[in-house]
């Protein structure tokens, strides 16, 4: 374990834990499972993690184009490959492609009340507040389901 800064932030745990080159950025209720995992997608990635693509365009339709080219399914919980309703939140839909370039994968914990953001760790604070905030509105829609 890195460095860990805790806060309060709009009313929920924000914390800041650095480690391995990395920043990782908590904000709500950290969960020990993570339901979701949304990667940054690369030219050199695997042929099963681009196949995920297919797998945002379908769940989360025309109107998830921008996240599906943005991210690919680092992970899903067992046997929801074929829904994740979490990925048609206009938040998460329309926020999460707007993240910052330094922004390299999305952790939804199971709890739906908590993710986080890894990050470069040379991101400036400018950045990560900026990234805060539309965390913050996909978290908002992500509470709301449970």
């Amino acid at each position: 374990m890195g460095d860990w800064w805790e806060g309060r932030h709009d009313g929920r745990l924000i914390a800041f834990d650095e480690r391995g080159g990395h920043l990782f950025l908590y904000l709500g209720e950290p969960a020990e499972v993570t339901e979701i995992l949304l990667v940054t997608a690369s030219p050199g990635e695997s042929r099963a993690l681009s196949a995920t693509r297919r797998h945002i365009e379908r769940i989360a339709g025309t109107e998830g184009a921008a996240l599906a080219a943005r991210f690919r399914l680092g992970a899903s919980p067992a046997g929801e490959m074929f829904d994740m309703p979490a990925l048609r939140l206009s938040s998460l839909r329309d926020g999460l492609p707007r993240l910052s370039a330094a922004v390299h994968e999305v952790s939804i914990f199971d709890n739906m009340r908590g993710l986080v953001l890894t990050l470069d760790v040379t991101t400036s604070p400018e950045t990560i507040a900026v990234d805060i905030e539309i965390a913050l509105a996909v978290l908002r829609d992500l509470e709301s389901m449970t």
